[in-house]
């Protein structure tokens, strides 16, 4: 779930970026994290033939769509599967009580014990 988030993050600051300081209205759709690339992707007109800046900014877009859908799929799959996971880690957690006594410094020059545990 950590790699979707930082995944879609860095994909989608440049896109907001592009978004924000684009001429272009359709440009604003990028502003909408996952959908945005392929809706601006849409709305762009068809290159004439010859040369076209164009096309290389949908297949960045396409480019850039594509790793926001799978950022967002492994941000869901990491969401549904997560509560299993705590649920085991805190059932194993409470099978196991453990207490700890150490020494510790109590004040300015007082010596005494510490306990800590889970139960």
């Amino acid at each position: 779930m950590v790699a979707g988030i930082t995944t879609l993050a860095f994909s989608y600051a440049p896109a907001a970026m592009v978004g924000a300081t684009s001429g272009r209205a359709i440009d604003r759709t990028l502003f909408a994290p996952v959908i945005g690339p392929w809706i601006d992707m849409t709305q762009r007109p068809a290159c004439a033939p010859g040369p076209c800046f164009d096309q290389a900014f949908k297949d960045l877009l396409l480019l850039d769509g594509a790793i926001q859908a799978a950022s967002a799929i492994a941000i869901f799959v990491g969401l549904v599967t997560a509560p299993h996971e705590m649920a085991t880690a805190r059932s194993i957690a409470r099978l196991r009580p453990t207490v700890q006594v150490s020494p510790a410094a109590i004040g300015a020059a007082g010596r005494g014990l510490v306990a800590a545990g889970t139960f």
